[in-house]
């Protein structure tokens, strides 16, 4: 899991500071070509690329290889009857080994991003503490303070704060666009943008390039908003630009939210030198969103597919119509759920009882988990395969025995389960059995004609090793497992 998880994070980490930097070598040149407002919404960019590396990934087939039966003698030892799994099926198996060092990397960057969650709960807890108070009046509320606002805070009911000042600082004109402001920033969304951004940061607290682009977000969030209020307020642009002076004497940072302005002077000179230009064209603008979408969708689509394909077996994917496969994926999700009534209406409906969905397994494998018999015997008489193999699931005795489910395991071999069945990188059924010390399933096994000798090959992370029940019943310390298997004829 571990290792799941820090390949993730390191191809989120390539893939996001790849969309940024892109953003941040883009976003001045569209903003002269095609208007602020254009410029925002290539932000967008960033979001999607990082959904489109976390989308599975596409899926290629391979030839399924079979298994090479081997045995394996050593001097003066007993034969023990070995199946080696194909070379890939053990690196990928190697693949999801999970390492120390990558245990700590994703324990370091779970503490960095919890601190960085505390720093900024508790940066907003200050803004709100220093607003005080807060009276409303004409639909806005009112700060106990003149050292806060204006702002938008409120990331699911944003409201609009001003200073407890905020009619004898500001004259009618210029109170009225301070206000068109705030609210043109609710009518885009800009709070739960900012609050997302924020979360980024937090998420890659350990790449500067987080820091930058959330900086020069919140600057072509504000130059869309100035954007957008002169669109319909374009004869003030003197009032707008003083009302701008006056906010920056007093302005404070809102850590989740939308001050106005930036705090700093560089963005307050990009704003008020941004008055001055000329209006974009709507035709102009719309191409520039059209190049904007276009650029998105590149994006997106190179960070799909530079992920690693899925690799399966073709002889384990169906390949029926979209809507039986959709109805199919619906039967495994609805079973893993544990949504009895869905699963049968899916089944009468012919859905695939084999369908198989990597990572997650078939129908009848889920009803093992379960533990559900009565589901277990409704997909067996509804042409379930009960030896269907799923890499990395097993089959569905294979997840019995881990169980210890006996009665699951008795109604999978009375339907012709074979109890020696080989799963590359899932063993056989006893080897399970062994592993999790469950007794009673490995004498009903044993008793039905389960080899106590078979010994599997399977995949480490430095090469491979020979695992039998019995070396699977030591590892674990399982005394009467250990008595059970040499009371059966287990040797070694």
């Amino acid at each position: 899991m571990s290792a799941d998880l820090l390949g993730l994070l390191m191809r989120l980490v390539l893939v996001v500071s790849a969309a940024i930097a892109l953003v941040l070598a883009l976003r001045i040149p569209m903003r002269a070509a095609f208007g602020a407002r254009v410029a925002y919404a290539l932000w967008l960019l960033v979001p999607i690329a990082a959904i489109a590396a976390v989308m599975p990934a596409r899926l290629v087939l391979i030839d399924a290889a079979p298994l090479v039966s081997s045995a394996i003698v050593e001097q003066g030892a007993p034969t023990a009857t070995v199946a080696t799994p194909p070379a890939d099926a053990m690196s990928s198996a190697a693949t999801f080994a999970i390492s120390r060092l990558d245990a700590y990397i994703i324990a370091l960057w779970a503490l960095g991003f919890a601190f960085s969650l505390a720093v900024l709960a508790l940066g907003q807890h200050r803004f709100l503490r220093r607003l005080g108070a807060r009276r409303a009046a004409n639909g806005v509320r009112i700060a106990a303070t003149d050292s806060a606002g204006p702002a938008v805070v409120g990331v699911f009911v944003p409201r609009i704060v001003v200073p407890v000042d905020f009619e004898a600082r500001y004259t009618p004109a210029e109170r009225e666009l301070v206000l068109e402001h705030e609210r043109a920033h609710i009518r885009a969304g800009d709070v739960q943008v900012n609050a997302l951004a924020a979360l980024l940061q937090c998420v890659f607290w350990f790449n500067p390039l987080a820091y930058v682009a959330r900086a020069a977000l919140r600057i072509d969030q504000e130059l869309a908003c100035d954007e957008r209020v002169m669109q319909r307020h374009g004869s003030a642009r003197r009032a707008y630009a003083e009302a701008m002076l006056k906010t920056q004497l007093a302005a404070s940072a809102v850590p989740l939210g939308c001050a106005w302005p930036p705090v700093g002077a560089q963005p307050l000179k990009q704003r008020i030198t941004a008055l001055g230009r000329p209006r974009v064209a709507a035709t102009r603008r719309a191409f520039g969103g059209a190049l904007c979408l276009a650029a998105t969708l590149v994006v997106a689509l190179t960070a799909w597919v530079a992920q690693p394909p899925r690799r399966a077996y073709a002889d384990e994917v169906q390949d029926g119509g979209w809507l039986q496969r959709s109805s199919s994926a619906r039967l495994v999700h609805a079973l893993q759920n544990g949504d009895v009534a869905e699963a049968r209406d899916l089944i009468a409906a012919g859905a695939d009882v084999n369908h198989w969905i990597p990572g997650d397994g078939t129908p009848l494998i889920m009803a093992a988990r379960l533990n559900d018999l009565d589901m277990a015997r409704d997909l067996l008489e509804a042409g379930a395969d009960v030896d269907q193999v799923a890499r990395g699931e097993g089959n569905a005795l294979i997840v019995a025995s881990q169980l210890g489910n006996v009665e699951m395991a008795r109604l999978f071999v009375q339907a012709g389960a074979d109890v020696n069945a080989i799963v590359p990188s899932d063993e056989t059924p006893l080897i399970n059995a062994a592993r999790r010390n469950r007794l009673v399933v490995a004498r009903y096994l044993i008793n039905h004609g389960a080899d106590v000798n078979l010994a599997v090959r399977a995949p480490i992370v430095d090469g491979n090793e020979l695992r039998s029940p019995l070396q699977m019943a030591r590892r674990g310390g399982h005394v009467e497992m250990i008595d059970l298997l040499r009371q059966a004829g287990a040797r070694g």
